[in-house]
């Protein structure tokens, strides 16, 4: 190229000359240009815009030189570059098919690389006259700018339609999996999205784009799928179309990603999903009972990965995966064998629950996940069917079908259902915790966190943790307990103890266990040695389960020595404290010497020491005892006092009852129960089972169990009321006026997490409420309350 920049510095025509050759070449010749080059080119155009001779031809008071030169530069730029656009397309209206995708991808490529080389030569020009043209109103655009809009301009509709049907080819051989050259089809659209370009607008948008490509794309693509769907039906099975929209979804999804602008993807996939899911829903849904039946994991995920595209597609199918929970587990309960023991029934009831849980849970987790790999929300597990799982499982494990038939109202029958279920879990809680299970430590932590699991579906999440800390208390006042760390452990695992009221007191319960070990180490040193191991257990009041003996017990003159050193060590530890004794819980172990057939090393009774108390009247092992004497030895009340007298009574029938039941002592006459007109003498033949080393008189009768449970109930039912009057109370400090409905409504929902409130209780505590006058009815608003502040 020439050098000589002062020979065109001041002449338009020469200057252009040279400008124009280069840029030829670069067009023509479809390279790059060197650096040499490019620096002479850019400096002939700053050279001819800064010239600043007073006497240019052209010139005028009113505009300046370098403003007239700089527009005669504009101009020749300017009707170049609409002959050589217009060269382009002349030769374009000529050729169709794949001959015009090649021939516009080669020359829009070598023109997007031309574009910026010639728009960085004419930068001065850019920044400095255009940007004062456009300042003062003119039309002027940058270059590059230019550029664009010369060959959107020119890119008439008959050469935009053989493009788009040359596009539309491929895009179609690719449909039916024939191999196209996708280099083509992505140069016309990238020049689509370029081409959003307007003079007076100086942000770039993508409408061009959007009006002449993406909006005719997606009604051939529809198009092209309703009759593939027609296609497709024609074949009548369900499975293969499932199969054949799903491949067709993943090609979608790649030819989307690689061929058109990111924001067409969710667009095409959606008419996609209009045209192949959406209309022919209920014949897909029409499979999913079959599947689900036969368990067929792969196929349920296919249909999922479909339904999940469209707006409540999962809806009834979420409904219909409930009901089979429902249905299976219900099947399941009720083949329980009501007449098992507590223990049997409380296991197979678990298990079972836990067997349908355990079998649903599988299936959504292998089946109901998005399997996208392009989706953000790859392998994410769909919450809706794990809400209907837990509804499912909720419904059958709080089913009445657990309970035998009854004639009580539905309310009742249902609360009772709730009420027992809880009750059976933790049973098979206790069960496992128990230090006489056979299970390793580990081995019950497995099996304990998956019965937890399934407590969280409980209604009555109240009744469970009553029972539990029930349960517990008898663990721990026997002895029968793994370890202090071991049990706090299982408080610490999730759905465990939900509210921290009930973990304190558990917790409490196990600190008290803790402490009294400490406790009976000192006393066993300050009191010296009675004869036999001794250990006291001191528990916190209104923490343990634990009522008050209702009797006055004198204890046998070898315990009552030992036990009078308690309380006078204890208050001078803790000065102001009293210690209430509960015999119906302590314990005593016995070596039963007596009897004629010698016993064993390691044989040994278990008894209460109410029971204790009764074996160590008989002096003489052949003696019979009257029942009357047996009352008065071991009562501490004043004779005179008949009440008193009657209550030690009651509790040491039950105290013999079981001594008389296990054989250890005989009643005289024979088959009597324990009570006035009879008399009790030892059993001197009762013998040991084989290999059996320990019998347990301590046992529970049905009628104290049922006074138990009944006692537990009556518990529960007194905190439910706490409960509502607290949520009630709080609801209407809130909102001051409600209505009833609503206040109800509020009140079920707020205390749903412990137990389902019935509407019939709440309306007797909001009645109650009135009464002490921290509500009233509305005087101006009928069936409505409002808040006494």
């Amino acid at each position: 190229m020439n050098s000589g920049l002062n020979d065109t510095s001041s002449d338009i025509n020469k200057t252009w000359e040279c400008i124009e050759g280069g840029i030829r070449n670069m067009f023509t010749l479809k390279q790059g240009i060197t650096y040499r080059d490019f620096i002479f080119l850019y400096t002939t155009v700053y050279n001819f815009c800064t010239y600043t001779e007073q006497n240019y031809s052209n010139s005028s008071p009113e505009r300046s030189a370098y403003f007239i030169r700089g527009k005669d530069l504009y101009l020749s730029i300017d009707r170049f570059l609409k002959t050589h656009i217009e060269e382009k397309m002349k030769i374009m209206r000529e050729l169709s098919g794949e001959k015009l995708l090649k021939y516009y991808s080669e020359e829009w490529s070598h023109f997007v690389k031309s574009t910026k080389t010639i728009n960085d030569i004419f930068s001065y020009l850019n920044q400095h006259w255009i940007k004062r043209n456009r300042d003062e109103g003119g039309d002027a655009v940058g270059i590059k700018k230019l550029m664009l809009i010369y060959w959107k301009q020119m890119m008439d509709e008959n050469i935009q339609a053989s493009l788009l049907h040359a596009v539309f080819d491929q895009v179609s051989q690719y449909r039916n999996k024939i191999g196209i050259k996708e280099s083509l089809v992505k140069d016309v659209t990238d020049s689509f999205v370029s081409l959003g370009v307007e003079r007076h607008m100086e942000v770039e948008t993508k409408d061009f784009y959007d009006n002449n490509f993406e909006k005719q794309f997606l009604i051939e693509s529809r198009a092209f799928y309703e009759q593939r769907n027609k296609d497709l039906s024609t074949t009548g099975r369900i499975l293969d179309y499932m199969k054949a929209v799903e491949d067709i979804m993943i090609r979608e999804n790649k030819l989307a990603d690689q061929l058109l602008h990111p924001d067409s993807k969710q667009k095409l996939l959606d008419t996609i999903v209009t045209v192949l899911i959406e209309e022919c829903q209920e014949s897909l849904k029409s499979v999913f009972e079959t599947l689900l039946d036969e368990n067929r994991a792969e196929e349920l995920l296919r249909l999922y990965n479909l339904l999940v595209r469209i707006n409540n597609g999962l809806t009834s199918l979420r409904e219909k995966f409930k009901q089979k929970i429902v249905e299976a587990g219900t099947d399941a309960i009720s083949r329980i064998d009501k007449g098992l023991k507590p223990q049997q029934l409380a296991e197979s009831f678990v298990n079972e629950s836990l067997r349908i849980y355990n079998e649903y849970s599988a299936i959504l987790n292998s089946s109901f996940y998005n399997a996208d790999k392009n989706s953000e929300d790859f392998n994410k597990h769909d919450t809706g069917f794990n809400e209907y799982l837990s509804k499912g499982i909720s419904e059958f494990l709080n089913s009445d079908i657990i309970l035998p038939p009854s004639n009580d109202k539905p309310d009742k029958r249902k609360d009772l259902a709730h009420k027992k279920a809880a009750e059976l879990i933790s049973t098979y809680c206790d069960y496992l915790l128990k230090r006489a299970s056979k299970l390793s430590v580990q081995e019950r932590i497995d099996l304990i966190k998956p019965v937890l699991n399934i407590s969280k579906f409980l209604i009555a999440k109240d009744m469970f943790a009553e029972r539990y800390r029930q349960n517990l208390s008898r663990r721990l006042i026997s002895n029968n307990y793994e370890s202090i760390e071991f049990e706090k452990s299982i408080l610490s695992l999730d759905g465990m103890v939900e509210e921290k009221q009930s973990f304190i007191k558990l917790d409490s319960m196990l600190n008290d266990i803790q402490i009294s070990g400490e406790f009976s180490e000192t006393l066993a040193r300050n009191i010296g040695k009675c004869g036999y191991d001794f250990s006291v257990k001191i528990l916190t009041n209104n923490r343990w389960p634990l009522k008050a003996d209702k009797t006055s017990l004198k204890l046998p003159e070898n315990l009552a020595r030992t036990w009078e050193k308690v309380p006078q060590y204890y208050n001078q530890m803790h000065e102001g404290r009293a210690l209430n004794p509960l015999w119906k819980h302590s314990k005593v172990e016995i070596v039963p010497t007596y009897l004629n057939t010698p016993i064993r090393k390691g044989q040994y009774f278990t008894a209460s020491t109410l029971q204790y108390s009764v074996l160590s009247l008989f002096d003489d092992k052949a003696q019979s005892i009257p029942w009357e004497k047996v009352i008065a030895d071991t009562s501490r009340s004043d004779p005179q006092d008949k009440q008193a007298i009657a209550l030690h009574s009651e509790v040491m029938k039950n105290a013999v009852s079981v001594l008389i039941h296990t054989g250890v002592i005989l009643p005289e006459p024979s088959n009597t129960k324990p009570g006035p007109d009879m008399s009790l003498r030892l059993n001197l033949d009762f013998k040991f089972k084989p290999k059996q080393r320990h019998v347990n008189l301590d046992i529970q009768l049905k009628s104290e169990s049922k006074l138990e449970d009944a006692e537990a109930s009556e518990k529960v039912e007194e905190s439910r009321k706490i409960l509502m009057q607290a949520a009630i109370v709080r609801i209407m400090k809130a909102r001051k006026t409600i209505s009833h409905t609503d206040l109800v409504n509020e009140v079920v929902t707020q205390l749903l997490p412990r137990f389902a409130a019935q509407p019939k209780l709440i309306k007797q505590q909001i009645e109650g409420l009135i009464e002490k006058e921290y509500m009233e009815r509305a005087k101006s608003i009928p069936d409505h309350y409002e808040y006494i502040s």
